[in-house]
């Protein structure tokens, strides 16, 4: 392992109460009623507080429920908890709801937090006047400072966030509060912020938190992981769900050519593409931890060293990809790991752009999902930056070892010696608290815990059992065994169709049984991860308990990793429901359903018709079954893009005819489904998942959506981008206009769509400078165009950039008043260049100064003497060589005639002869006429 120096950090930035003087950009308001009500009420105050930052940040809550009858129309409600029991629910609405019509000077945006109820108590209820509520500030929701509101925040949250250490790594459990501890932390801190996640879903609704919540000195970026290497490498990176990448990896080689040779890994392809992500790829990084690298991948030796498969396991692997000609595919495979590569040789060759530079701190979410070349990529950027300003960013980072649904091969001591070795030891702090899931729930996740300790300790987690349980509140654990195939197709396609219900295979593939029309709809632990639903559904969890009780001394490496797989997996999908959790098993055994039975120990058990119609009674009206779609939709993109659509179109299919005057939901429904539509179609077509009559469909369908429901600058927006995305617009300048035009809540979908081609955009601007047809633009605000494009860095430098590079290409086709506006934005332009544009525009004094500055003397010369400034022009000439001398001469003898002239008498004209003033006019116009030399002619000498 290679020696580091130490490493000095930036100042921490705390500054006690960040939030203090702030009003939320999104104006929450409590009515009085609610204030007294609390009182007394700790753990409901808590919750509320939850929803009010919530609100105040997306202007929605996680869990929304809608009300059915007509009279309360368009109140939502959100699930407070209470004493005892889920007995109370917080009353709001949004203005756009059918509630806040009446109330008058609501702004666009506003939430009234109207009254919290008991569970059963649905009588009329109508917002009043908004004299009857107070207006939230940022330190009343944050409960930083509000006498009426308890603080959310538990003990070992406050520990981190207050701690100083410079590198610092929270990890908790399913529910336990990890990434609101990450960004209460950037929050109580100024300065500059880079906030990184692989989920951009978990990326956008930061942005949203930050914009509420964040210090007011403090300017807080935050892109997903893919924007960050592919700002490093100056190529985007291409957008891969793990489920297409095991299709390319399926598609990649005729793998039957060489099954001689797969040894165990024959018939466990998704096994052997996990073991090379995670591992023989993931692990490459030179020179670090012991582990050497042959370019991409760690050498031979090295990955038998490292691999827990066995030797067996591991020479196949090694005969099977050296016979596949692995390097033909890696980086079609395997995009994300290829770039993390490319990144870190920039890095360590000193390549860190400027625009990279100036952060104060780095923040990263999800590390478990991160292999260890990727978070390499972090930990040498950090100290590469301390190697070119002096000091490194602050580092803080949040996983939890038992939720990894991508195969990274992540071991938590692997990168606390990866961080002690580059940057500094790390700080742990342990969140052992559920403060989602009600306790009945949380205790379920923690049985399955349990299970770890069916697998060797080298594959476990450490640190996944005895944690403390969520707080008190009804909840309900259901367990129905389906007889077949049919019925338990049938079910699913109801509870498909139900509103806040997800339904996820534990197993991580689609049970055959599922019908396919309804196949995209089933969550997997991958996509299910990051979710939460007032249900969970949760498929084929006897079976699976059943496969992981067999004896485990039988089970081969690549076994017992499919087993830790399977157990990560399961604890994600039991963990997302907040207050119903139901596994479903298809013709259990007396075994797998007792196994289901014993995990959720106090279950009710439900015929499937018995389940139909528990979920049929919710009566769930159609805003509520509408939201969760929508919110579904988003949280998919990443993963299941698919489905995402499927979730925006079924928007559409309960709103009715997008072109229709009459609507059942109330328009703040309708600006959300519109949103939700724009978000995903933008996002499918920058990451170009679309072709043909696909892409078609998509686009025309959301151009109506924008046309009809966005307004203008909506329609206007996505058509660009269609346009731009589509190749049809060869510069990107409309694009950036329609984006301006868009506000901060109208254009979202636009603004998280945008860093994803970040670096396409910017190389069509450099493009689009040397162009003199395009460089006319750059005289507009390219510091703007640059942050709504989602530029990382300082955009006021590469601002400088394209503008000088635009001013020349306008100097070259001698478009000089053009070439002048766009100089007149450069604070610091080449001097020479400066000098040229500004003397072909007249402005001769601010010529002559430029080209002095760019130690041109000659041309500054020539500049003064056509300026008239002879003071200057001679001056400047006293100081240029012997040869130039002659302009001393000629200069000195101007001087000479200006101090003549002067010093004519007065009224000299009226006393001089005629004869006398026709000599002077003739000297006057012998100096001014050039002498011209007579013609030799033949023969003679002069």
């Amino acid at each position: 392992m290679r020696q580091r120096s130490v490493v000095r950090f930036r100042p921490d930035g705390l500054t006690g109460s960040p939030v203090d003087g702030r009003r939320l950009d999104r104006r929450i308001y409590l009515h009085d009623a609610i204030s007294d009500f609390l009182e007394g009420r700790k753990a409901v105050s808590k919750r509320l507080v939850i929803a009010a930052q919530q609100l105040a940040a997306v202007g929605r809550t996680t869990i929304v429920k809608g009300c059915s009858d007509r009279e309360n129309r368009g109140w939502r409600r959100t699930p407070l908890g209470g004493q005892g029991g889920m007995q109370y629910y917080l009353w709001w609405a949004p203005q756009g709801s059918p509630q806040t019509k009446e109330v008058a000077n609501l702004q666009r945006g506003a939430v009234l937090l109207r009254e919290v109820r008991h569970h059963d108590n649905h009588g009329p209820l109508r917002a009043g006047k908004l004299l009857d509520y107070h207006n939230l500030t940022a330190p009343d929701v944050a409960a930083d400072s509000s006498e009426s509101l308890e603080s959310p925040w538990t003990e070992p949250q406050r520990m981190f966030v207050q701690d100083r250490s410079p590198v610092r790594v929270v990890r908790g459990y399913p529910g336990s509060g990890k990434t609101m501890a990450l960004w209460k932390a950037v929050e109580a801190r100024g300065g500059k912020t880079l906030y990184l996640s692989w989920s951009s879903g978990l990326v956008n609704a930061s942005v949203q938190r930050f914009k509420a919540f964040a210090s007011a000195d403090s300017n807080v970026e935050a892109r997903e992981y893919r924007v960050f290497t592919g700002s490093l490498c100056g190529q985007d990176v291409e957008s891969l769900t793990l489920a297409e990448s095991r299709e390319r990896f399926d598609s990649a080689y005729e793998w039957w050519k060489i099954k001689d040779h797969f040894g165990p890994w024959w018939g466990n392809l998704p096994e052997l593409h996990a073991e090379l992500r995670a591992v023989l790829f993931g692990r490459a990084v030179p020179g670090l931890l012991g582990g050497g690298a042959d370019g991409r991948r760690l050498a031979d030796h090295t990955y038998l060293a490292t691999t827990k498969v066995g030797e067996e396991a591991g020479a196949a692997l090694l005969e099977t990809i050296k016979r596949a000609d692995w390097r033909s595919w890696y980086g079609f495979v395997f995009p994300e790991l290829a770039a993390a590569h490319r990144a870190l040789a920039r890095i360590r060759s000193d390549r860190v752009p400027e625009t990279m530079l100036g952060y104060d701190r780095v923040v990263v979410d999800e590390v478990q999902d991160l292999s260890l070349i990727e978070a390499a990529v972090i930990t040498e950027y950090c100290r590469a930056v301390a190697g070119r300003e002096a000091f490194s960013p602050r580092l803080m980072l949040a996983f939890d070892a038992g939720q990894t649904v991508r195969p990274s091969g992540f071991d938590p001591s692997r990168l606390s010696e990866m961080l002690s070795h580059e940057l500094a030891r790390p700080e742990e702090f342990l969140l052992g608290h559920n403060v989602r899931s009600p306790s009945l729930i949380s205790g379920v996740v923690h049985r399955a815990s349990r299970l770890y300790k069916r697998i060797d300790k080298d594959w476990r987690p450490k640190d996944q059992t005895s944690r403390e349980v969520g707080e008190e509140i009804i909840a309900r654990l259901i367990h129905v065994a389906v007889p077949d195939a049919e019925v338990g197709g049938r079910l699913v396609e109801v509870l498909g169709d139900v509103g806040n219900v997800a339904v996820i295979s534990a197993t991580g593939e689609i049970p055959g049984w599922v019908p396919e029309a309804v196949r995209d709809a089933i969550h997997t632990p991958e996509t299910a991860k990051g979710l939460e639903y007032a249900s969970a559904c949760v498929l084929g969890v006897g079976g699976l308990l059943d496969h992981l009780d067999a004896e485990p001394s039988g089970r081969s490496p690549i076994e017992l990793q499919a087993c830790r797989t399977a157990i990560d997996g399961l604890r994600v999908t039991l963990s997302r429901a907040t207050e119903n959790l139901v596994l479903l098993d298809l013709a259990p055994s007396d075994g797998e359903r007792a196994r289901s039975l014993r995990l959720l120990e106090t279950a009710e058990e439900f015929t499937p018709e018995d389940l139909e119609e528990f979920f049929k009674d919710a009566d769930l009206p159609l805003d509520e079954r509408i939201l969760v779609r929508t919110r579904d939709a988003v949280a998919s993109l990443d993963t299941a893009p698919e489905r995402a659509w499927q979730r925006a179109w079924q928007c559409l299919r309960l709103l009715g005819e997008i072109d229709a005057n009459a609507f059942e939901a109330d328009e703040a429904v309708r600006r959300e489904v519109c949103d939700c539509v724009l978000r995903v179609a933008a996002r499918r077509i920058v990451d170009e998942q679309l072709s043909g009559g696909a892409r078609k469909d998509v686009v025309s369908t959301a151009r109506r959506v924008s046309s009809v429901w966005g307004g203008k600058a909506q329609h206007r927006a996505f058509v660009s981008l269609d346009n731009w995305t589509a190749g049809r617009a060869r510069a990107p300048f409309a694009l950036i206009t329609s984006a301006l035009a868009l506000d901060a809540s109208d254009g979202a979908w636009l603004h998280s769509a945008l860093p994803i081609v970040l670096q396409r955009l910017v190389k069509e601007l450099d493009r689009c400078a040397k162009n003199p047809k395009w460089a006319r633009q750059f005289a507009g605000d390219v510091e703007v165009w640059l942050e709504v494009i989602g530029f990382t860095g300082e955009a006021a430098q590469k601002a400088a950039e394209l503008r000088a590079v635009a001013a020349q290409s306008l100097a070259e086709a001698k478009d000089w008043l053009l070439a002048d506006a766009v100089l007149s934005k450069i604070s610091s332009p080449d001097p020479e260049l400066a000098g040229l544009i500004l003397e072909n525009v007249s402005k001769l004094a601010e010529s002559a100064e430029a080209y002095e500055s760019a130690s041109l003397p000659v041309e500054a010369l020539r500049v003064w003497r056509r300026a008239g400034n002879v003071d200057r022009a001679i001056a400047l000439a006293e100081r240029l060589d012997q040869a130039d001398l002659q302009w001393v001469s000629d200069l000195q003898w101007v001087i000479d005639m200006r101090e003549l002239v002067a010093r004519r008498p007065a009224q000299l004209e009226d006393r001089l002869t005629k004869q006398e003033k026709n000599d002077v006019n003739k000297m006057v116009r012998r100096a001014r006429t050039p002498v011209r030399r007579k013609k030799r002619t033949k023969g003679t000498l002069l």
